[in-house]
């Protein structure tokens, strides 16, 4: 999700438009900011859809994954993160995966 959308400066000048700030990405869920450039510190998932539009979804957490699961609209399929024994970031490794089953509360 696009937190902060791309920032443009013209100069009074000649009139050209340069990039002052690109976009900046967060969590689907709770809007934390995440560095997509950066880090692989984050969860993906891909939301297929029955017209051939796709949508990205970016998550901080099994937690934040899980709590937004149940309000994705799926009409097609859902491509969900994949569990990584070396992903080691807080909040994405496998003993945190299983916490936020247990704790997940479909209905």
């Amino acid at each position: 999700m696009i937190i902060k959308d791309r920032q443009y400066e013209e100069c009074p000048t000649c009139h050209r438009t340069r990039l002052v700030r690109d976009e900046v990405y967060g969590c689907d869920n709770c809007g934390k900011e995440i560095d997509l450039m950066e880090t692989d510190d984050y969860l993906r998932a891909t939301n297929f859809h029955r017209d051939g539009e796709h949508d990205e979804l970016t998550f901080c957490s099994w937690s934040c994954f899980f709590t937004m699961l149940p309000k994705i609209v799926i009409d097609h399929f859902l491509n969900i993160p994949y569990l990584n024994a070396e992903n080691m970031g807080e909040g994405l490794t496998i003993r945190n995966f299983w916490q936020a089953v247990k704790s997940c509360q479909m209905p």
